[in-house]
Formats: structure tokens, C-alpha cells, sequence
């Protein structure tokens, strides 16, 4: 953090050509996008937050699970690996629902959905 703010701040043409290259999610970004008009504006915190409380939910779930299962407690772990299949199951659908383009945002633009903010 001390680093963050001792430091200048980046010029604007290396914020752009990072827009540009990456195109995230307009939130905090408002003000470079604004300088890149022919990119649309990408809004799709919601399904990106979903999908990392699934990808949490999946991972733990798994290691919980195999944990459980080591120890010889068969309804827990069974349950947690359970729980985990669900959880991959809805961020493989939400992808496939969003088009897997929306991992990168690079057809973010021709994504009606992304760019209208499409929300679970």
C-alpha cells in the first residue's frame, strides 16, 4: 500500500493502451473508457461475482470434502463434494449462458448481454 501511494500515478496513455488490451468492467474505469469510445462499456459485476462465489464454494467444498472423506466421515464429505459438483456445475451454465467470451471481455462488444449489464 505505501508503495501505491508514494509512487506517481500512471499516465493516461498506459491506462488506455490497459483498457484497451484487458477491458474490464467499467466500474473504477469510468473516466479512461470515456477516452475509448469505439470499445463499448462492460458491466457484468454481477455474474463475475457469482461465478468467484461459486469458484470459492467449489474449491473448499472439494477440500473440506476429500478432508472429511480421509477422516471416514461419509455424510459430511460426501455432502461437501456434493455441494462442490453443484457449485462447478452453475459457473460452467453461467458461462455457457453469458458465452465463454465474457472469461476475457474480448467480444465483450458483441456480447449484447455483457454490455447491457445482464444480471442473474
Amino acid at each position: 500500500m505505501i508503495a501505491t501511494f508514494i509512487t506517481p500515478p500512471e499516465n493516461q496513455e498506459t491506462l488506455v493502451a490497459f483498457y484497451k488490451r484487458v477491458h474490464p468492467t467499467v466500474y473504477g474505469w469510468k473516466q479512461i473508457a470515456r477516452l475509448v469510445p469505439e470499445l463499448s462499456e462492460v458491466r457484468d459485476l454481477s455474474g463475475n461475482c457469482f461465478d468467484w462465489l461459486m469458484g470459492v464454494i467449489l474449491v473448499y467444498g472439494c477440500l473440506f470434502g476429500i478432508g472429511k472423506l480421509v477422516f471416514q466421515q461419509w455424510l459430511t464429505g460426501i455432502a461437501l463434494l456434493v455441494l462442490a459438483g453443484i457449485a462447478g456445475y452453475l459457473i460452467f451454465w453461467d458461462l455457457s449462458r453469458r458465452g465463454w467470451s465474457a472469461l476475457s471481455g474480448a467480444n465483450a462488444a458483441l456480447n449484447p448481454k455483457i454490455r447491457a449489464g445482464a444480471s442473474l
